[in-house]
């Protein structure tokens, strides 16, 4: 069995949709199904601050009364 020469940047996307944490959770959404992705990384002031995903954002619209476009990812 012959194993190919592959390097991780073989399975790497080049250019990742982010999310800034100041962003609504419904701007996420959108950009979740516009990209077909589950996850978003969160940047403030240019860095990663951290993960959004799909199970965040139920969970944060479970809340009584929350509102998609007033609510930030921050939140």
């Amino acid at each position: 069995m012959t194993i190919p020469n592959l390097t991780i940047d073989s399975f790497c996307t080049e250019q990742v949709a982010t999310i800034d944490a100041n962003d609504s959770i419904h701007s996420a959404r959108e950009l979740m199904q516009r990209h077909g992705v589950r996850h978003l990384p969160v940047t403030e002031s240019g860095s990663c601050a951290g993960l959004l995903s799909q199970r965040d954002i139920h969970a944060a619209m479970a809340v009584k009364g929350a509102n998609a476009r007033r609510m930030k990812v921050s939140d």
